[in-house]
């Protein structure tokens, strides 16, 4: 679980979001009500995702307290009472405080969001190119304290060479004006010969030039520009607007290509990487193999317990199966309640081994089921033979399912 540390005297919210933060067993809430408390917690070595501290109390607002939590290098998210209009909060300018939150009607769901938003941008490395260090630190200041990974750089050579060595990151800040190039140069050359598209590798350009900049970016395969000087807030939102809109699209994509049940990939998605996958053994004699692995008595299954069994025995399979290969291996759920999986680069004579401890781990399953829980035995069919197309592999994989259920073995690999 994560840490979340929270500086507040109020029982009523702490005991509120310590509720709606540990619900779901991702976060730990750890509360704090003074300095003499939070000296205490620092010293226990927590790792913290991030501090929300309530500025109304003296002693963080103006004690030692908070400098221990900047100190830490703890993000904080300050807790305010009221909004302080045009005179802005000034303790945004007095430390490294990452974003503030009103109290007012105990607005829990803003809170729970920028938790949430911050755990998953640790995700998302960014590379920010700018020639004057005092920008980059600007920029890439404020993405840090919100949990990005963030690659800096002065000018087109050492932009180019920073995402030729990561292929990680997720987006690219960079102003027009470079020494070596401009903006323009560097975008065309992630675009045409980095090839990596707008919707792989995100790009917000930045330049002082206003609409006229802004159509020739966009028109090059940029997905944001923000003109000059621009407020820490605009830049935050626009970096965010950009990195939720890639989640959303990846989001969509995932679930077009996996099963609903099992949460593997579909069927359809497991013939698209398979025939790759078997393309490219073909063509440079590398091994693969292909099994299919289907429960026992699953029809007997429902008879006695319903159809939400199956469901449920089907899930279990998956969940196990989801961590049971590589990286580089592709399990799913097939038409028929079977299982697809396909290895590449297998092993040399380690096949039979890896299903067999396979089969021993699903039977050894107990799903619980009302009162009661199911266990299930299953067959196997494997095979390692290149035989004509992916479809005729699938086929000789499913003869050696039908072969191991007759001879009552389990398994069956030729």
């Amino acid at each position: 679980m994560l840490n979340i540390l929270l500086a507040d005297d109020s029982p009523v919210f702490a005991k509120l979001l310590k509720r709606r933060l540990e619900h779901d067993q991702r976060y730990h809430l750890v509360h704090v009500i003074d300095e003499r408390e939070l000296q205490q917690t620092l010293a226990d070595d927590y790792d913290f995702l991030l501090a929300l501290v309530e500025f109304s109390l003296p002693e963080f607002r103006h004690g030692q307290g908070l400098q221990r939590l900047v100190n830490s290098r703890i993000p904080i998210i300050a807790l305010v009472s009221m909004f302080h209009g045009s005179r802005g909060f000034s303790p945004l300018a007095d430390y490294e405080i990452v974003d503030y939150v009103t109290k007012k009607s105990m607005n829990l769901d803003q809170i729970i969001d920028m938790i949430e938003r911050m755990e998953k941008n640790t995700d998302h490395p960014i590379l920010v190119v700018d020639a004057l260090s005092a920008h980059r630190r600007l920029i890439a200041r404020p993405l840090q304290l919100y949990r990005f990974p963030v690659f800096e750089t002065q000018n087109m050579q050492e932009a180019m060479q920073v995402l030729s060595e990561h292929p990680e990151i997720r987006l690219v800040v960079t102003d027009d004006s470079l020494p070596d190039a401009d903006g323009l140069q560097l975008l065309d050359w992630i675009r045409h010969t980095l090839k990596r598209s707008r919707d792989d590798l995100l790009v917000i350009a930045l330049s002082g030039q206003r609409e006229q900049a802004a159509a020739r970016y966009f028109k090059e395969g940029a997905n944001d520009w923000l003109a000059k000087p621009f407020q820490r807030e605009e830049l935050i939102y626009r970096v965010h607007q950009n990195i939720e809109r890639y989640e959303n699209d990846c989001a969509m994509e995932a679930l077009a290509s996996q099963d609903a049940v099992t949460r593997l990939a579909n069927v359809r998605h497991f013939h698209d990487v398979g025939v790759t996958l078997y393309s490219n053994a073909a063509r440079d004699n590398l091994a693969i193999t292909l099994a299919v692995l289907a429960p026992d008595g699953l029809d007997s299954l429902v008879d006695n317990y319903g159809d939400y069994a199956r469901v449920l025995t089907l899930r279990s399979i998956g969940d196990l199966l989801s961590g049971a290969f590589r990286k580089t291996d592709i399990a799913a759920r097939l038409e028929d309640d079977a299982f697809g999986i396909l290895i590449a680069n297998p092993q040399p004579d380690n096949t039979g081994l890896v299903f067999s401890r396979l089969k021993r781990r699903i039977e050894a399953m107990r799903i619980p089921y009302e009162d009661d829980f199911i266990q299930v035995k299953v067959s196997i069919g494997i095979t390692s033979r290149l035989v004509g197309s992916l479809d005729d592999m699938m086929a000789h994989a499913r003869a050696n399912l039908a072969l191991a259920r007759q001879e009552g073995k389990g398994i069956h690999l030729g």
